[in-house]
């Protein structure tokens, strides 16, 4: 067991320097911070100030993993930073995207994958897994359920959960609730509030800009410059009081209370930190009253708000609320109506090659400081600076009349956040219409003119924002609550909702099934059977034997075995069709089928012979797939075939991300219809919207990488196997029925 020393360094840079290949400037530029052991620590800045860089660096990616020049010092626990898998025993990560660090099938398989990387006992990994759930208030029944059923609230909690199970003396936050709508982030910060209550000397080190709820969970604030310097550290009540008007110059954020005392006369001396010490301080406006809605206002939820020119209409509510498909619904764009839509990741929507294409002007592109950049491809920039790019071009002078702004703020620092708002004015101006989807309630608050709450995919309120807004009630119905700017102009109390979990029915994995050995053993002796098999007949029992085996024994559902066999399909109609039309009649021999019977059209012989063959191959190989679980085959190759578990849980990752991109490529191919005019291509993918796809998945690929090293796992066989795969009767008898079927059908034609 460590013993942790009050006071103790755990982080201690010295002149720490830090630039990218082929950077014009270091992400870092001479750095200098110490933290003790205990501490909460908020890493602050503006866009490309390098908080991420040093948190990277911190945990050993920079340079280990991701290639970067380092000079001057680092050390973690006293020592030169190491890579992240030797520091995985010490040090726990929880990155802001969960999609792009939840690497296993199941909850229990995710927060026991960094311990089985420490190799600990199976017992101490299931008391941990225990542990860590009843330390976030998870259900336990959350054990068997599937990582891919969770909301993004929902794997961010299970994310913070494996990461509390390694028992670290370092955690790392990265923006943990940039992802999260209001409801999601208070989850997290009460789950985090319960686990940093159990340990008082761990440290943890905060990267966010959403400030409000953290100032009182933070020891201390450390600001970069835009040129990765340090511009102030200290208390963050020194910090904020004694340095706001520095630190809202540099671009970087302000708690909302700091930042709106500085807009009153006077200002208040000191500067206030949270709302209730603002209203404290000022004490001139009587509450709003919260009233609940009437039930006449509950009672008829509008599928629709009206559109109004020279209008911004904003669309509020938790996530899954149905908010960007309502936007879209009002464009018209899909009956022909011309609209402009800024999506939420400016990543899937770049028709263009180079950046000075994208912005249409090199006038434009200075005015969104990115000339330096004006040759190389969008997808080349920063995240906030990619956000700049896109927005810029949908809020162009002589755009369409209707505009969709999805999260415009997203990423942004202050400064550039105060830009896209003026932008937002001056389009209202030119009399277009825009639709201003945004968890941002004080942005909505400053720019809309109107207000539609949605909730499960309804409109229960609509009107203007200081009645919509400031409606306590009606918000907490949609799991949000009065923007605390707001609350602060109209003095009111604002009552945040307590935070709720409702897990309803788990989601649980499928059950494992077979050994993947001994499915693949089956599926791949049916697919040589159906290369080898030359008549119609026997083809078709190839063909349609795995169907019962799938729906009666292994229980595959309607959909699932349409999404399997519809590729095989597909191509076995389209071997029928070629040789229906183009099989020369007057030949009765096959090179690939041998002899065609007598009194039987060759082509239509050949062509029913191939389509069925496809399908037996497709059974085949749909049945080594769908006999067992993804887990159960990496856990497969790492225990039977000593593959290394680098390889296994790549193979693994891979696998399940194949959803993870059919989003992503259905979100690509709606916002390039959108900037086209023109419906999404069903089957077709252009050129850009495959180089956009690549880039998705290339940068997953890395993400998922890189969560897997920082939680261990490293050397070919050095882990310990919480689960077993076992090889059993019913796989050996499996076996066995599936190669007596196969060598009956191979050995009797008349079948």
């Amino acid at each position: 067991m460590r013993l942790i020393t009050p006071n103790a360094p755990v982080i201690d840079a010295r002149g720490l320097r830090l630039t990218y290949p082929f950077a014009n400037r270091p992400a870092l530029d001479g750095v200098d911070l110490t933290v003790t052991a205990g501490e909460r620590v908020l890493l602050l800045g503006p866009s490309g100030g390098g908080k991420s860089s040093l948190a990277l660096a911190i945990m050993g990616a920079i340079p280990h993993s991701i290639p970067a020049d380092v000079t001057g010092t680092l050390q973690v626990f006293g020592a030169p930073v190491r890579e992240p898998a030797r520091l995985a025993g010490r040090v726990a990560v929880v990155f802001q995207d969960p999609d792009a660090q939840l690497c296993c099938a199941t909850v229990a398989d995710e927060i026991a994958f960094a311990l089985e990387n420490q190799c600990l006992a199976p017992e101490v990994i299931e008391a941990r897994i225990d542990a860590s759930l009843d330390a976030l208030a998870l259900p336990r029944c959350w054990r068997a359920r599937a990582v891919a059923s969770l909301s993004g609230g929902e794997k961010q909690l299970v994310a913070l959960a494996a990461a509390l199970a390694q028992q670290a003396d370092l955690l790392i936050l990265d923006e943990v609730t940039a992802h999260l709508d209001e409801p999601a982030s208070r989850q997290v910060y009460a789950a985090l509030d319960r686990a940093l209550a159990d340990r008082p000397y761990l440290t943890a080190l905060f990267v966010d800009h959403r400030l409000d709820a953290l100032i009182d969970r933070i020891d201390r604030v450390v600001v970069l410059t835009a040129q990765g310097q340090v511009l102030t550290d200290g208390p963050p009540r020194h910090v904020f009081q004694r340095e706001a008007d520095r630190i809202q110059r540099s671009g970087a954020w302000l708690p909302t209370a700091t930042r709106h005392a500085l807009t009153l006369s006077p200002v208040p001396t000191p500067l206030p930190l949270t709302v209730a010490e603002v209203q404290a301080a000022t004490a001139t406006v009587p509450p709003v009253s919260n009233p609940a809605p009437s039930p006449e206002e509950d009672a008829a939820p509008r599928d629709r708000p009206t559109l109004v020119p020279g209008e911004v209409l904003a669309l509020i509510g938790a996530t899954g609320a149905g908010k960007t498909t309502l936007a879209l619904q009002l464009t018209g764009w899909q009956s022909g109506t011309a609209a402009a839509v800024a999506f939420q990741s400016p990543d899937h929507q770049f028709l263009t090659q180079t950046v000075l294409e994208e912005a249409g002007s090199p006038e434009r592109l200075a005015a969104l400081g990115l000339s330096h950049a004006a040759q190389r491809h969008p997808l080349a920039l920063s995240q906030g600076e990619k956000r700049r790019l896109s927005l810029a071009r949908v809020l162009e002078a002589d755009g369409p009349a209707v505009v969709v702004l999805d999260e415009p703020t997203f990423g942004l620092d202050s400064r550039w956040t105060a830009e896209v708002a003026d932008w937002i004015t001056k389009a209202r101006r030119t009399d277009r219409t825009i639709i201003l989807v945004s968890h941002d309630l004080d942005l909505v608050a400053a720019l809309a003119d109107r207000v539609a709450i949605l909730a499960d995919r309804r409109v229960i309120a609509e009107g203007p924002p200081a009645e919509v807004l400031t409606n306590g009630a009606l918000l907490a119905r949609a799991g949000l609550s009065v923007p605390p700017g707001l609350a602060l102009r109209h003095g009111i109390a604002a009552v945040t909702p307590a935070p709720r979990l409702q897990p309803g029915e788990p989601a649980l994995e499928p059950p494992g099934g077979l050994h993947p050995f001994a499915a693949a053993v089956v599926g791949l002796a049916w697919v040589i059977a159906a290369t080898l098999v030359m008549d119609v007949e026997r083809q078709a029992w190839l063909a349609l034997l795995p169907l019962p085996c799938l729906i009666l024994g292994l229980r595959v559902g309607a959909r699932a075995l349409w999404r399997g066999y519809a590729g095989f399909i597909l191509f076995g109609l389209g071997f029928f069709g070629v040789n229906l039309v183009f099989y020369d009649t007057g030949r009765s021999f096959s090179p690939m089928l041998g002899a065609v019977p007598e009194g039987v059209d060759p082509g239509l012989y050949i062509g029913a012979t191939l389509f069925l063959r496809t399908l037996a191959i497709g059974g085949g190989s749909f049945f080594a797939v769908a006999a067992t679980t993804p887990a159960r085959l990496a856990r497969a190759l790492i225990q039977q075939a000593r593959m290394p578990p680098r390889a296994a849980f790549a193979t693994l990752a891979a696998l399940q991300a194949f959803p993870v991109l059919e989003r992503d490529l259905a979100t690509i191919r709606l916002a390039q219809a959108v900037r086209r005019g023109r419906r999404p291509r069903r089957f077709l993918i252009g050129p850009s919207t495959a180089l956009l796809l690549l880039a998705a998945a290339i940068r997953r690929a890395s993400r998922a990488a890189l969560a897997m090293e920082v939680r261990g796992l490293t050397h070919p066989m050095q882990r310990s196997e919480r689960l077993r795969v076992w090889w059993r009767k019913r796989d050996s008898l499996v076996v066995l029925i599936g190669l007596g079927i196969l060598a009956a059908v191979l050995a009797k034609p008349g079948l």
